[in-house]
Formats: C-alpha cells, sequence, structure tokens
C-alpha cells in the first residue's frame, strides 16, 4: 500500500492545474482574436497612409518652391504651373491642388480634411 501511494502523489500534473492552463489559453486566444479583428488598427494603418502621402506631396511642394525661388532670382524665368500638377499624386488629383500659393484641399471627406488641416493644408 505505501508504494501506491508515493506512485500516486508523484504521478503527472492535477485535474485544477490542467483546467486553470486550459482557461488562460482561452483567454490569451480571445485577446489575441479580438485586436486582430479589431478597425481601430486598420483605421490607424490607413491614417498613417495618409498622412505619409500628404508630407510626401508638401515635400514635392517645397522642393518646386525652391526651384521657382531659384529661378526667379537667379533669372526671370517664371515657373510653369503644369509643373504643380505633377505634385499631386493622380489618386489625390479630385481633392489636392497646388499653385505657387500654396497646396489645397477641396474634397468633401472631413476625415481626410481634418488630416489636411492638421498638417497644415489650405482648406477651400
Amino acid at each position: 500500500m505505501k508504494n501506491n501511494k508515493k506512485y500516486v502523489n508523484k504521478s503527472g500534473i492535477s485535474l485544477v492545474i490542467l483546467v486553470i492552463t486550459i482557461i488562460i489559453i482561452i483567454i490569451l486566444a480571445g485577446v489575441s482574436v479580438y485586436f486582430m479583428t479589431s478597425n481601430h488598427t486598420i483605421d490607424s494603418a490607413n491614417e498613417a497612409a495618409l498622412r505619409t502621402d500628404i508630407q510626401a506631396i508638401k515635400d514635392s511642394y517645397e522642393i518646386l518652391m525652391e526651384e521657382y525661388n531659384f529661378e526667379k532670382y537667379g533669372s526671370n524665368h517664371i515657373i510653369d504651373s503644369e509643373k504643380f500638377e505633377d505634385i499631386i499624386p493622380e489618386k489625390y488629383k479630385d481633392s489636392f491642388r497646388a499653385d505657387e500659393n500654396g497646396i489645397y484641399y477641396f474634397g468633401n471627406d472631413e476625415y481626410t480634411k481634418n488630416i489636411a488641416k492638421d498638417m497644415g493644408i489650405i482648406i477651400e
């Protein structure tokens, strides 16, 4: 009998530990699924992409204006307005425009309008 008691006490894991482990795994799986299906992550990525695109437009505009100022003060050359059209990517041409006075947003999307305003774009 004594040998059987020692054998029972030393063998395997208890049912309580097994149940606790399963519960922890279920909780972790639920949290993972929640964060993977959350729209917040997608919205953040979309906002970051929009901000990156707007910043690229601003950078192109600043480079073009530097060239314009160099040409203007270096000679009497006037900058071509078509060059401003080239700095706006095709997918934004229906809501952004640029000229020698700045970059403008004239679209109807409030989300994009707020981001553009936050980044210093002129709102029409």
